[in-house]
């Protein structure tokens, strides 16, 4: 079937003028378990073809969801039309490499039974209930797999198609003391079904919920911070797009002007690595250029933005394959793909030692509502625990924390060694340690 769409897009892109013709698909599956019961199977499957086409530096553009050869040309002849109907850009153009590239993911799951996985869904709640006596409910529990596909090619001679595969399982738990009740989530993904841990995510599940129970509204003040990873993960990752050459030329980030100089402290370092380490990669973006390992920010000087093709043409800049689609009937913008803040040498408890006496930040909830990209101030909710003499302490809840994104990347302390690699996002950090972070409870 893909050697099939493959020659399609190619004859499409072939037909004329400047044409890029681009398909993805998706074939999702779910298996959730409620009260010791499946309460939702799911196997769906989606795709689509949008094809570009530029013309006097207009761009116009066209979507088909049935794949055959009338179908793809007339979306290919939409897009030459619509193009005549655009205001010309000088920044409007396509990729014009060619070449060929194919990958398809090593996958075991092919064999794995539609009932294991609802009995992974199912022993994955009965864990957590097991666990603890305090846990009084599991709203979620879910085993998942994704399948993703996509290719692109232009009228060059170029082809390039890959295959992304993983699955996933969480739990979502509830824990109550009588005085209170506190909830906990934790998801594992892997590029196997034998690589998911169902005991692992549920006693850190159960972890995080028991762990909140009885927490208190810390004083508020400005003190030193560990972020653990996965509130690191948020809350820098939040303004990762402030790296988007796009947004610098618009006005819409406070790095403009600022390449090749400092914005953060010495330990500050972006790498964007689509073939390194984590479950997020890519041989090319989905303009058909290779995507290579970028390096942001190297010790808190800015290197370089993510470009797509219409960023880098605008500024005569080279593009280096960051222009994704969110899916085909969406427009490429820029985006990370396997970035990191490379991991250091210190243990959580470590970084609790060196902060001494603050506060370990958890959760972050309602970043995108806090947050100034262009300025990086924030101002969200947060849930964490008190640090006393070195030592993580009582569980802290109903507080804010604030600040702004330059001062916390140039006040970077220590990293820790606990960066994740069974986790989907695009972003990663490890726990870091931070000089200062105001804190807004009781």
């Amino acid at each position: 079937m893909e050697e099939k769409i493959e020659s399609l897009l190619a004859a499409a892109a072939r037909s004329g003028g400047e044409l890029e013709a681009y398909y993805s698909e998706a074939r999702e599956l779910s298996a959730a378990a409620f009260k010791g019961a499946i309460a939702s199977f799911t196997d769906s499957r989606s795709g689509a073809a949008a094809l570009r086409a530029v013309a006097d530096s207009r761009l116009g553009s066209a979507f088909t969801e049935r794949i055959d050869r009338e179908s793809l040309a007339e979306a290919a002849a939409a897009a030459r039309r619509n193009a005549s109907f655009m205001d010309p850009d000088p920044g409007n153009a396509l990729y014009e490499g060619s070449g060929t590239f194919a990958c398809e993911a090593s996958w075991t799951n092919d064999g794995v039974a539609a009932d294991a996985k609802k009995a992974l869904a199912l022993g994955l709640e009965a864990a957590c209930y097991a666990r603890d006596p305090r846990v009084v409910n599991v709203p979620e529990a879910e085993y998942g797999e994704v399948d993703l596909y996509r290719a692109v090619a232009n009228g060059r001679g170029m082809l390039k198609a890959e295959r992304h595969r993983l699955c996933y399982a969480y739990a979502y738990v509830m824990a109550d003391s009588g005085r209170g009740v506190e909830t906990g989530v934790h998801l594992q993904a892997a590029r196997s079904f034998e690589g998911l841990d169902p005991a692992a995510i549920a006693r850190e599940a159960v972890a995080r919920a028991v762990g909140k129970l009885g927490a208190a509204e810390p004083k508020s003040g400005t003190m030193r911070a560990v972020l653990e990873n996965g509130a690191a993960t948020s809350l820098l990752g939040a303004f990762m797009g402030s790296a988007s050459a796009e947004a610098i030329q618009k006005g819409r980030s406070r790095l403009a002007g600022k390449r090749g100089e400092r914005v953060g402290g010495a330990l500050f370092t972006v790498v964007d690595d689509p073939a390194g380490p984590g479950l997020r990669g890519a041989a090319f973006d989905d303009e058909g250029l290779p995507a290579a390992r970028l390096e942001l920010f190297r010790e808190g000087v800015f290197l370089e933005p993510l470009y797509t093709v219409y960023s880098a043409r605008r500024e005569g800049a080279k593009p280096n394959g960051r222009g994704f689609r969110g899916s085909a009937l969406a427009s490429v913008s820029a985006s990370l793909v396997n970035a990191t803040i490379p991991a250091g040498s210190f243990s959580l408890e470590a970084l609790a030692a060196e902060a001494g006496k603050g506060i370990l930040v958890t959760e972050v909830e309602g970043l995108h509502a806090g947050l100034n990209p262009v300025s990086g101030d924030f101002s969200c909710s947060a849930r964490g625990f008190a640090l006393e003499g070195g030592r993580i302490g009582a569980p802290l809840r109903n507080f804010t924390i604030s600040g702004n994104f330059y001062e916390l990347v140039a006040g970077l302390e220590a990293v820790g060694s606990d960066l994740r690699e069974d986790v989907l996002d695009r972003f990663r950090s490890p726990s870091l340690l931070v000089a200062s972070l105001s804190v807004s409870g009781a």
